[in-house]
């Protein structure tokens, strides 16, 4: 009888035990029965270890990322995007550009660059169906060159890093504004290109240093960057026929870009918009710069601008959506903390 019940206990095990599912490691990108080209859609994201297992995968198509095209779309939105920024920094209410922005801009460089120039894997493709013997022609390997097919995620990762990258240059230009502004200090232009460049190495060589705790620790999530990646992967490896949220993300992109219009152009006032100063238009006097001081804010160096709306995307982006709650949270204490000792800096003329 003993060895009855061993035996279909034993058994019940083996059957337990071929219905469990294996749990995904925590330390990998794969989903239960996906794998690690797949994120769980059902994983709850609290640290930075669980946006470092389950939020992006770990997909590679083996795509090259250096190309003529690659290279040569990233050098001139690196321009494009320092010119912006440098344009923005200098602007009375200082702007920051996500780069968001400029995944979208390459996006449609790189999608029109592969549809206007000949594609090298195509031509390739219909020279070796001719059987022929030998290296194909010149013209095929430049054209393989120049358009080698169709545009990639990782030329179009490359275009947004290195563009995103020169816009960080607007520190050091600073140095130069204050020197001719302020101190009016002779500045050529082999100074100001050497001294970027330099700046720029140097930061790099720290970041290298650093990547043990900058980049390879779990923890090292840079939540701000998210929108990016993710926007980078739902343009390549979703369709919009069939990625919901792919849609959705081409529906509000068409809305802000017609609703900018507005706020823009047509209706200013929805730059800022304070329901304390509109209650109050009437007021006069001491109250009314009181008044100002706390919730004024729509032109520079107005007031703190407490409790001001903002309708335009512009000064919205998408940086704080990216933001996990609890450093939203932080920062809100640390900006109440600003309000507090600006106020009694001012009121005590300290």
């Amino acid at each position: 009888m003993a060895t009855l019940v061993d035996e279909k206990h034993s058994a019940d095990e083996k059957i337990s035990s071929a219905h469990e599912k294996p749990l995904p490691d925590a330390a990998s990108n794969e989903s239960p029965g996906l794998g690690k080209d797949f994120v769980d859609e059902n994983a709850i994201i609290i640290t930075g270890e669980d946006a470092a297992a389950y939020l992006l995968p770990m997909r590679d198509d083996g795509d090259p990322a250096l190309t003529f095209r690659s290279l040569f779309l990233a050098t001139g939105l690196s321009a494009f995007q320092a010119v912006m920024y440098q344009i923005y920094a200098f602007k009375p209410t200082n702007v920051s550009i996500q780069g968001t922005f400029i995944v979208l801009i390459a996006y449609f460089l790189g999608k029109a660059w592969a549809f206007a120039f000949p594609r090298g894997d195509l031509h390739l493709a219909r020279w070796q169906s001719k059987d022929l013997e030998g290296k194909p022609p010149l013209w095929i390997s430049i054209a393989s060159f120049v358009n080698p097919g169709p545009w990639t995620l990782k030329e179009h990762a490359i275009c947004s890093i290195t563009a995103t990258s020169a816009s960080a240059a607007v520190a050091s230009v600073e140095v130069f504004t204050a020197q001719k502004l302020f101190y009016d200090m002779p500045l050529t232009a082999t100074t100001v290109i050497c001294t970027t460049i330099s700046l720029g190495l140097f930061g790099y060589g720290i970041c290298g240093l650093l990547q043990p705790i900058t980049v390879w620790h779990v923890e090292a999530v840079y939540w701000s960057c998210l929108p990016t990646v993710k926007t980078l992967q739902g343009l390549h490896w979703q369709s919009v026929k069939n990625s919901k949220p792919l849609r959705w993300f081409w529906y509000c992109f068409g809305g802000m870009f017609f609703y900018e219009f507005f706020p823009s152009y047509i209706w200013p006032w929805l730059n800022s918009v304070s329901i304390p100063c509109l209650a109050s238009k009437n007021t006069t006097g001491s109250t009314a710069k009181t008044l100002t001081n706390l919730f004024g804010g729509a032109t520079n160096n107005e007031g703190l601008g407490l409790f001001t709306l903002s309708f335009d995307w512009q000064y919205i982006t998408s940086f704080q959506t990216s933001l996990p709650l609890t450093l939203q949270l932080h920062m809100a204490f640390g900006y109440f903390v600003c309000f507090i000792a600006m106020l009694a800096i001012y009121y005590t003329n300290t």
